[in-house]
């Protein structure tokens, strides 16, 4: 592991007093679980946003929310553009459920939402997987903005 990734103490959030890598790994989880459901993926980005200003002690916590917020955000605009887009051309996609059900209608543009969701989906349980062993995983090219953020 390198200097660019993190290892904090063992050390509990000040919120609930749970384990900070706990909830920072149950963080990134609930926003992807919601990321699935038809239009709530829009708002998603809003749960770590709660959790940045909710909390006072643990920097992994504050970090990993940050994180999470600009990288689901990111996959909303792109979502958002993918999916105006085609509606000229032809169905647009609302989830990712609508993007599989619409690929026989709009291969192009589903297959494109779906790639999106996938890559935001694997760089999530990326970091979860880092944030449940005390350490964070700084996602190139956004890890400045979630620096900035957390502070």
């Amino acid at each position: 592991m390198n200097a660019d990734m993190p290892i904090y103490a063992e050390h509990n959030s000040s919120i609930g007093q749970r384990r900070a890598n706990n909830l920072s790994a149950f963080i990134y989880i609930l926003v992807f679980l919601v990321s699935i459901a038809p239009y709530a993926q829009y708002a998603a980005w809003i749960i770590p946003l709660f959790f940045l200003f909710k909390e006072k002690d643990s920097e992994l916590v504050k970090y990993s929310a940050a994180q999470c917020l600009i990288l689901y955000f990111i996959m909303n605009v792109i979502h958002i553009v993918l999916s105006f887009i085609p509606t000229v051309f032809s169905v647009p996609s609302s989830c990712i459920v609508t993007a599989f059900i619409n690929l026989p209608k709009a291969p192009v543009w589903s297959i494109l939402y779906i790639l999106v969701f996938l890559i935001t989906a694997v760089i999530t349980f990326i970091c979860v997987r880092y944030a449940v062993a005390f350490s964070a995983y700084r996602v190139k090219f956004i890890n400045t903005f979630a620096d900035r953020l957390a502070d």
